[in-house]
């Protein structure tokens, strides 16, 4: 099928929108642990539902993948948006454990079919284009402009919040709802002659995961990734429940949230440029380091290191991702590129499986600031290890 130029390069910009979008659930996401709380739940079953979030992604994810890669990346990224925005809206009509169950798993379900179709959408674009070196610059200003409207939404979230408990949920589904429109008004990228048929799902799934496991420098940076990833994303959540503790108005949350998104959104922004400077083994031992020491702050107790804590595991995260998944997209091809960073998103997701219902359940026996510190002990010694795994390949592949 014959491609406009200018029909291509407007997936770069409805990208962005699309991203953006995305992250109006940020109404919300600042003071969910707060409405959950709320409606009768314990921060143990918080994280149960946290957990069977991360469960759904972990069983969808490498299906959706394969799926982006037979269908086409915009109709299963559209199709994404339509059921997250289903997932929220479900939020307004459920007050019961069961019920915000349900609610988690339709929108993860979503979230997982847009993982990997989106990035490979916007690579395939490139490719295309001719631009794919560009890729790490676009894919960095995508995730900047997703944080921008991450700290915009956070900065209300808990002002909205005091107003009506329902309206940061009314003002995340909008976003999510608009999103879908824009979603299927992409243009799918030519990305090979011979389409996959339907009956190649799993053939193409086997072949990313065999190729994944077989290629030791790819597997490293996904393990490596996917558990500084889940840590960062596991103590989002608590956050909520260490400013509670704390005895921080749920007014200021998302004022604090937004700050630290902000400087997400910079490290993102201006990653390439960083990464340049830095190079991959110092942006690695970056990543740990900042995240290592986000946990020891909140394990303090203190208000001043555990907004450190924040702004630390906000930076590494709005970094992490636009260098990580360029990383991936170099060693991959575009037969199974989706299906590939699909993998990558199911290992930082099955650990965040196991991780909230333990920190959870630590919390409850004994107390946050123990949980968090029994976190960054377990984070370290993982970290250890995988970090000496890789000074020793590639000292053996030097030799």
């Amino acid at each position: 099928m014959n491609q406009s130029i200018n029909d291509l390069k407007s997936n770069i910009w409805k990208y962005y929108l699309c991203i953006a979008l995305r992250n109006g659930v940020f109404f919300f996401a600042p003071i969910y642990v707060f409405f959950l709380s709320n409606k009768g739940l314990s921060i143990l079953q918080i994280m149960n539902i946290l957990a069977i979030y991360s469960i759904t992604i972990v069983l969808f994810e490498i299906p959706s993948g394969a799926v982006a890669d037979i269908i086409g990346r915009k109709k299963t990224y559209a199709l994404g948006m339509l059921l997250m925005w289903s997932g929220a809206i479900a939020y307004l009509f459920v007050n019961t454990y069961l019920g915000f169950i349900f609610a988690e798993i339709i929108y993860a379900v979503g979230l997982a079919l847009q993982s990997g179709a989106n990035t490979a959408l916007i690579y395939d674009t490139l490719k295309n284009l001719k631009q794919e070196k560009d890729f790490k610059k676009i894919q960095g200003k995508a995730h900047g402009i997703g944080l921008i409207m991450m700290a915009f939404a956070s900065l209300f979230a808990g002002w909205i919040y005091s107003i009506n408990v329902n309206f940061p949920v009314i003002l995340s589904s909008i976003c999510l709802f608009i999103g879908f429109f824009i979603a299927i008004s992409f243009k799918e990228p030519n990305r090979y002659s011979e389409k996959i048929r339907l009956r190649e799902t799993l053939s193409l799934t086997k072949e990313s995961i065999s190729f994944t496991l077989k290629h030791k420098q790819l597997l490293w940076l996904i393990l490596f990734s996917s558990n500084f990833l889940a840590f960062g994303s596991a103590t989002f959540w608590l956050f909520q429940k260490f400013f509670l503790d704390t005895g921080i108005s749920i007014i200021y949350f998302g004022i604090i949230f937004s700050g630290a998104t902000i400087i997400a959104a910079f490290s993102s922004i201006l990653a390439h440029r960083i990464e340049k400077i830095m190079g991959r083994n110092l942006s690695f031992i970056m990543m740990f380091t900042f995240t290592f020491f986000a946990l020891l702050f909140l394990s303090s107790g203190n208000v001043y290191l555990g907004i450190s804590a924040i702004i630390l595991t906000q930076f590494v995260l709005g970094y992490s991702n636009p260098i990580i998944t360029n990383y991936i997209n170099i060693l991959t091809y575009s037969r199974n590129r989706a299906t590939v960073l699909s993998v990558f998103s199911f290992s930082g997701n099955i650990i965040v499986a196991m991780l909230l219902p333990f920190i959870g359940w630590l919390t409850e026996i004994y107390s946050l600031p123990q949980a968090f510190l029994m976190s960054a002990g377990l984070f370290f010694a993982i970290n250890v290890l995988l970090l000496i795994s890789r000074a020793l390949r590639l000292k053996k592949a030097h030799e």
